[in-house]
């Protein structure tokens, strides 16, 4: 009898465990989810837990059931160690491999917590993504371009400009979240920040003037979580909020900060605002039993050298996060919305006050906040995730709050929010029946007003930024306009192209944001159409349908339309195996590459077979599903990675996780097989390791690739026997005890113009090699100006014209064309024609031999570099070879173990060319 799958750790167990692994869990009193298997999208705390336990799982030491701590900073030290292999190739002449571009999406952006607009210009606008940087635009939203340095964190969680006149080129940003959405490193998680920025050229450039102190490992300084940053506009002093410590000032534009109020582990969640006149109001949430400052609500008239508790009677105790406004047509009015920590969805404890600080007075109107119940329709801050209060700048009862909806009213809440249309005005429809609001996201993060037009109002969500030109307006639904014009900062967790050359159809499955479809011919990106709902996640493009799937595996098909593009999924029928259960939060299926009617689908230690044929021709039709009960696990695995083959066709290989080592199996004639499924599973390979993707070759279905995606686990297996014997060729992105590599995600095999490259994408980018030599394999950045080292979820490539395609977890998607041998002088039209092939053997220790053939006579120079560009030898100089083959040996006795480059370079009539390759010598 099956077994149901372990998965690790389920239910409080997870957050336990993550409370651990990012230190101080006694200042967390967020509640534990009751569910994390029966997730939709009306649960959306639910969906966030399941979304953390996937993460979690995916990444964790399995020797610690923790992910290291501050993960991000330490594996972006180490990448910074990496070669690049444009910088590797320049120095020795050689082209680099594939020339890359952002494709897109364009219109259709992400988790956004930070945005501002320029006090002096209403057409330019800052805004933050959680984990795709800093971006600006100068033409009121028409486009976006990316300011931030890919090599840094690229978690934003505040940004404030100086208002002061003249001081307006002044900006600044914080990095740090204390509780992510499975971001960079894994859902739920804290992602420890890298620092203080600040801009003195309007935001153009960037630069980080305050590191963080004390162990970067442990939460023990005010820089590890930043939740808001503002400047006072009579003094230019600069505000944080510090979750963790409280609050911090620096009078000297940022170079450093004083305690001002709070203390260190005093407080989890702390926040601050500042009204036109300088006057600061502060909140302080719950934490130690005896904080220096009690919590609560705290005012400072001096610029923050002093402060007074203003906290209402009615203030909630015990506290957790709460945010606070101030109107700025009338500062002795504020407002603070406050999470309590109790309850979770419909349920959850939501406190809302007025305050005069004139008099100190206030108003507990907790009771006249919208709940319309339904499936979406109560105010839910997901555990506070998603919190944001404003007042509209000329009208101090005009307040907007937000959960995973958007809400207004026109005095204060001074009476009960019931009226559907005019108090829901964004994050799902008012239908309450799931679906979206036009053009506005679910969980609200940020709002902001033009300071030239008090009426017009950006919104930063987990969609990107909508805009509405006016925020009064009485119509039935609030006309905004997605404003994502290029703001590229989607979260992918699986993409796919179309298999056909120069074909620019591009399918993914993205965090919060379904599955959108677009065309891209080179150049320019089409509008997206969203396939699916919710968390899309992997899909497929085939000759005739595409499959897309959204979170917990939900299956759904659509075949082309007259123009070749599938309609949107989102009504269509769920095609799910209807027995199948335990699904991962994003669940692997594979469609039959050459038999395209066939489906594999895991649930849990369950492995079903579909029969995709009459849903092919009417979505309408479920497919035949079988389970193939003949196909075990052992107790407490589940399936997480599954690829079938091309050539020959129907290999099915199938990766499994659990506690124990993890588990692989080939599968022959998988589209009837209902057995004979043959172990090749990895001698050595981590207990715990997590399978997160099998590459195969298509071209031979005997070479694959084994990804596992933990921390500090050797995370690359390498086979050219069908997963007979194995190499583990992760090499030098291994990383050290203090700074650990990255955690692989995907890999590709591209057999392209007579030679196979390898591409792994990982949590600090992509990386590529031509050369496996198992412990000692280089690996060497793409992209470094593109990708950088955003956070790669997902890479595939086509052999019809060598693309490949990479999808990033906050930059979108990106695509790398081949490089094609060209003349470097002379006539281009005419290049000389010659092969430098790959020595042999390789690697070799220590002598080797080098071919190359010449159709024409021409001058050759053969020379050898190390990686940093060195040459260590010259083996022909200048000597001129008839047309024809040659061979040259080469003896490196001399030579240290490692990676080397050798070069061809050709003179021949008209023309000059050059051409390299690596070779491995191990002693």
């Amino acid at each position: 009898m099956k077994s149901k799958p372990l998965f690790f750790l389920t239910g409080a167990l997870i957050l336990v465990c993550l409370l651990i692994a990012f230190g101080w869990s006694r200042l967390d009193t967020r509640p534990t989810p009751q569910s994390l298997s029966e997730v939709s999208e009306a649960k959306s705390l639910e969906k966030k837990a399941a979304r953390a336990e996937y993460f979690f799982n995916m990444l964790r030491d399995p020797a610690t059931n923790a992910l290291p701590s501050n993960i991000r900073a330490r594996e972006l030290a180490y990448a910074r160690t990496l070669p690049r292999i444009d910088q590797v190739l320049s120095r020795t002449g050689g082209a680099v491999p594939f020339n890359w571009v952002e494709a897109g999406p364009v219109d259709v952006g992400g988790r956004t917590r930070a945005l501002a607009v320029d006090v002096t210009n209403a057409n330019v606008i800052v805004a933050g993504g959680a984990s795709g940087g800093i971006w600006k635009s100068t033409d009121g939203g028409a486009s976006w371009r990316l300011k931030s340095d890919l090599a840094e964190i690229n978690g934003v969680t505040s940004l404030a400009q100086d208002p002061r006149a003249g001081q307006t080129n002044t900006w600044y940003y914080t990095s740090g979240e204390r509780s992510g959405s499975a971001g960079d490193q894994g859902g739920g998680a804290s992602f420890f920040g890298s620092g203080f920025y600040r801009s003195l050229d309007n935001a153009e450039t960037w630069q980080r003037i305050v590191v963080p102190t004390g162990d970067p490992t442990s939460f023990d300084a005010p820089l590890d979580y930043v939740s808001r940053v503002v400047v006072s506009p009579t003094t230019g002093s600069v505000f944080l909020a510090s979750n963790g410590y409280g609050l911090f000032r620096s009078a000297d534009s940022g170079a450093s900060f004083a305690f001002v109020l709070g203390g260190a582990g005093d407080h989890e969640w702390s926040d601050i605002t500042v009204a036109t006149n300088g006057t600061l109001v502060a909140t302080l949430s719950s934490g130690n039993e005896n904080p220096t400052n009690p919590p609560g609500v705290y005012r400072s008239t001096d610029d923050g050298q002093t402060w007074t508790n203003i906290t209402p009677t009615s203030f909630p105790n015990p506290s957790a996060r709460s945010v606070v406004a101030i109107a700025p047509s009338n500062n002795d009015v504020a407002y603070v919305l406050t999470f309590t920590g109790e309850g979770s969805g419909a349920t959850e404890n939501i406190r809302f006050h007025k305050l005069n600080l004139s008099t100190g007075g206030s108003e507990d109107r907790s009771g006249n906040l919208p709940n319309f119940g339904g499936d979406t329709g109560f105010f839910d801050t997901q555990g506070s995730y998603n919190m944001v209060l404003a007042v509209k700048p000329d009208d101090e009862n005009f307040v907007l709050v937000g959960g995973t909806n958007l809400y207004r009213t026109r005095d204060g809440f001074a009476t009960a929010a019931t009226q559907l249309t005019e108090n829901w005005i964004g994050g799902y429809a008012t239908a309450n029946d799931i679906s979206q609001y036009i053009n506005q996201h679910p969980d609200q993060h940020t709002a902001v007003f033009d300071p030239a037009n008090p009426n017009r109002l950006w919104s930063g969500h987990d969609g990107g930024l909508s805009l509405v030109a006016d925020i009064t307006t009485t119509a039935s639904e609030v006309p905004w306009q997605k404003m994502n014009n290029g703001y590229n900062v989607t979260q992918y967790y699986g993409i796919a192209q179309h298999t056909t050359a120069g074909d620019g159809r591009l399918f993914g499955g993205a965090q919060d944001n379904g599955s959108p479809y677009f065309r891209f011919d080179g150049q320019t990106a089409t509008a997206s159409t969203d396939l699916t709902t919710g968390d899309g996640g992997y899909v497929y493009m085939g000759a005739t349908f595409a499959v897309g799937s959204a979170q917990n595996g939900a299956l759904q098909l659509s075949p082309y339309d007259q123009n070749g593009d599938p309609a949107s999924f989102q009504f269509s029928p769920n095609i799910t195996p209807p027995n199948a259960a335990n699904q991962l939060f994003i669940n692997p299926y594979a469609v039959d590459p050459v038999s395209e009617n066939v489906v594999y689908y895991p649930g849990g230690n369950v492995l079903w077979r579909g029969d995709l044929t009459a849903t092919m021709s009417d979505p309408n039709n479920a497919p035949a599903w079988q389970e193939l009960t003949n196909i075990t696990l052992p107790d407490g695995y589940g399936y997480s990675a599954l690829t079938a083959s091309i050539a020959p066709a129907h290999v099915l290989y199938l990766g499994a996780s659990g506690e124990g080592a993890p588990v692989i199996m080939r599968l022959d004639n998988a589209t009837t097989a209902t057995d004979g499924e043959v172990a090749r599973s990895i001698p050595g390979a981590a207990a715990g390791a997590y399978v997160h993707a099998i590459a195969v070759n298509p071209e031979n279905a005997d070479e694959i690739m084994v990804v596992f995606s933990n921390y500090n686990v050797v995370g690359l297996y390498h086979s050219t026997d069908g997963g007979q014997t194995y190499s583990a060729v992760e090499g030098n992105l291994t990383g050290d005890a203090s700074n650990p590599g990255p955690s692989l995600r995907s890999a590709t095999i591209l057999p392209f113009n007579g030679e196979a490259t390898y591409l792994i994408a990982t949590s600090t980018g992509v990386y590529s090699t031509t050369n496996l030599a198992g412990a000692s394999t280089v690996w060497a950045q793409e992209a470094a100006s593109g990708i950088g080292n955003t956070v790669t979820a997902f890479i595939t490539s086509r052999t019809s014209d060598g693309r490949v395609a990479v999808g990033t977890h906050g930059r979108g998607i990106f695509l790398g064309t081949p490089s094609q041998a060209t003349a470097i002088e002379d006539d281009p039209e005419q290049p000389t024609a010659f092969t430098l092939a790959q020595n042999y053997p390789n690697p070799f220790n220590p002598s080797t031999t080098i071919a190359f053939t010449l159709a024409q006579p021409g001058e050759v120079t053969l020379s050898v570099y190390d990686l940093t560009g060195r040459k260590v030898s010259t083996l022909l100089q200048a000597s001129q070879r008839t047309a024809g083959v040659h061979t040259v040996p080469f003896d490196a006795s001399d030579l240290a173990s490692g990676t080397y480059l050798y070069t061809l370079d050709v003179k021949a009539v008209g023309s000059t060319s050059r051409q390299a390759k690596q070779m491995t010598l191990l002693r």
